[in-house]
């Protein structure tokens, strides 16, 4: 299934990426092979297959809650670029 400039420039969208005009070609050209390889997929017979959420059998192990004392403020600080009174400041990166 070929994959068109909108079809590019839409998935750059969603994904919130500034593609370069030199990457575009590229970048269109995997977006095929990637969408060729997923429908060779489609063609295995999976009728037989059960579903699963994860290939290892997985059981949690829990440990015993016991409460510890916090590490002190300044000490949590100390590694922050910038703070303000007793919390981390951090550029806004939300826009309007």
């Amino acid at each position: 299934m070929p994959v068109s400039k909108t079809d590019v420039l839409k998935i750059a969208e969603l994904s919130r990426l500034d593609i370069p005009l030199k990457r575009f070609n590229t970048l269109q050209q995997q977006l095929e092979q990637i969408i060729v390889y997923m429908n060779r997929l489609d063609e295995v017979e999976t009728d037989d297959v059960v579903p699963l959420a994860h290939p290892q059998d997985l059981v949690n192990a829990w440990r015993e809650d016991i409460p510890k004392p916090s590490l002190p403020l300044t000490e949590v600080l100390k590694n922050a670029p910038q703070s303000n009174e007793s919390f981390f400041s951090v550029p806004k990166v939300i826009q309007k």
